[in-house]
């Protein structure tokens, strides 16, 4: 069940994270902005990370693969958390950065099938699959959250910030 709720449920975090980093909607459609975000919070914190965790205890690729699932949605979960908290105390360039590390995180399941589909095409010889399993397992998701901490670090968070209050 995990399986199938995480992955139903996944699409419409990707969806309603696509909302949440464009200056053009924080600007003009703070609804939009609000609703999404409230809508990824909720199914992530309540519907989609435990059922990312069930995966993750279960996960194929013995103990490293495990180890890479549970602390992906352990930090999934974590991060998100931390950013509504950080709204609720209207810090809100805490919160984009607590998102952003979340969406991230998100974007780790469309980053594991690209690296799937790449390894699978390339048929690389001398490499086991479970091997390769684990490196994807890590590569899916440790390469995203230093983009966005170098996204954080850029001040892009703060740039959006900006922008939204050129239009109040």
């Amino acid at each position: 069940w995990g399986f199938f709720i995480h992955i139903f449920t996944s699409v419409f975090l990707l969806l309603a994270g696509l909302t949440q980093f464009s200056s053009r909607i924080l600007a003009k459609y703070v609804r939009l902005h609000r609703y999404a975000g409230f809508t990824y919070i909720v199914i992530l914190i309540f519907i989609s990370a435990p059922g990312a965790m069930a995966m993750a205890i279960h996960a194929n690729g013995g103990f490293a693969a495990k180890t890479s699932f549970v602390f992906l949605t352990s930090l999934w979960f974590v991060f998100t958390i931390l950013a509504w908290l950080a709204l609720r105390k209207k810090n809100y360039t805490l919160h984009g950065e607590f998102m952003l590390r979340s969406y991230a995180l998100t974007l780790s399941a469309v980053t594991l099938r690209i690296y799937v589909y790449i390894f699978t095409a390339w048929k690389l010889q001398g490499v086991k699959p479970a091997e390769l399993y684990v490196a994807i397992a890590w590569m899916s998701w440790v390469p995203n959250l230093i983009i966005a901490e170098l996204l954080i670090r850029k001040g892009f968070i703060n740039k959006l910030m900006k922008t939204r209050l050129i239009y109040k």
